[in-house]
């Protein structure tokens, strides 16, 4: 039956409201309008919905927008999406979205901008939003096609940087032990300040990171020394390192580096950045290296590979023995070009 409107017979409110049954789901709703005649294409509209619904499945009726809200309220970022979507409309249908459109509302919506930004301000959050929904059982999975970026070369933290600066920590000793740790291991940081003493096994020199950006919880092996360093470090607050937040790090970091004369780096570049190179020149292997810092890909280095704890083990040891500088001892002060010449007699 077709659906009735009508206004409401317990107010005086002359706004029109939906009322009736299609295929077996009950409908009321208000117009929010008096004029009849919007108010019947409000209700025609409604009914087709249903309708194409039942015959073809809810992911033809489903809007981009909905679909943003769903992945918003799943855990998602609303970052870039409000305009995504003000371009597209309301009414837009999530089906209709394809990797081409995506590139063409990437490049209508910032022109000028590097590629880089395209991707991560249109192609990576469409992408998200439509396979979240696929994942909820609405529509198909989508490969997206970014732009070709230009490879940027951004500085990173090696040996001696890392040396210099422990050694100008003075007290600062939850510092000193924490970047260290990012150095070691490649740990994001904010998966670093999440660390609790229940996750650490120093005993077998290892620390689990629960809170990752791919969401696994990825354990790392840790220098014996340094294992020693982090056990001996009175906890706050349930925390090992005693820094709440990442912006609680930036004023302790500059005095360090201008007390070292060292060049001041980010977070990134003198952790996860700096181990992806390390681990490269160490372990002469991509997956492995994957496999030691808990990239993406360590999945797939887990079913090529063997050994992995080994190599991640060696991994640690190496990189402990070019820091191990407790100031117990008189400072080291051997350069990587030395140690690697060690290496090779």
């Amino acid at each position: 039956m077709s659906l009735k409107i009508g206004p409401r017979k317990d107010t005086k409110d002359e706004t029109l409201w939906i009322t009736g049954t299609v295929h077996g789901r009950r409908v009321r709703r208000s117009t929010g309008t008096a004029d009849k005649r919007v108010a019947r294409e409000i209700a025609n509209e409604i009914e087709r919905r249903i309708i194409r619904e039942e015959l073809y499945g809810p992911e033809s009726v489903i809007t981009f927008a909905q679909a943003c809200v769903a992945y918003v309220e799943g855990g998602g970022s609303r970052d870039f999406l409000a305009k995504i979507v003000l371009h597209l409309g309301e009414k837009f249908l999530l089906k209709d979205m394809t990797p081409g459109l995506a590139r063409q509302i990437a490049l209508k919506l910032y022109p000028s901008a590097k590629a880089s930004t395209q991707n991560r301000q249109v192609i990576v959050p469409i992408g998200a939003v439509v396979n979240s929904a696929h994942k909820a059982g609405l529509g198909t999975a989508i490969t997206m096609d970014r732009f070709q970026e230009d490879a940027v070369s951004r500085p990173h933290a090696d040996v001696d940087w890392l040396i210099a600066f422990r050694e100008a920590c003075g007290d600062r000793l939850h510092l000193r032990a924490l970047v260290s740790f990012m150095f070691c291991t490649g740990a994001r940081v904010t998966s670093a300040l999440n660390v609790t003493p229940d996750d650490m096994k120093l005993g077998e020199c290892t620390i689990l990171l629960r809170e990752t950006k791919n969401g696994k919880p990825h354990e790392t092996i840790v220098p014996s020394w340094l294992a020693e360093e982090i056990a001996a470090l009175e906890p706050v607050e349930d925390r090992v390192f005693s820094y709440s937040k990442r912006g609680s790090l930036q004023d302790p970091i500059k005095a360090v580096c201008e007390r070292a004369g060292i060049e001041r780096l980010t977070t990134h570049e003198f952790g996860r950045h700096a181990f992806g190179k390390l681990a490269g020149d160490i372990l002469k292997d991509s997956g492995e290296a994957a496999k030691a810092g808990g990239w993406e890909s360590s999945e797939l280095y887990a079913r090529k590979y063997r050994h992995a704890d080994d190599k991640r083990r060696q991994l640690a040891a190496e990189i402990g023995a070019m820091i191990d500088t407790p100031l117990t001892r008189e400072p080291l002060t051997t350069k990587l070009s030395d140690i690697k010449q060690n290496v090779e007699k």
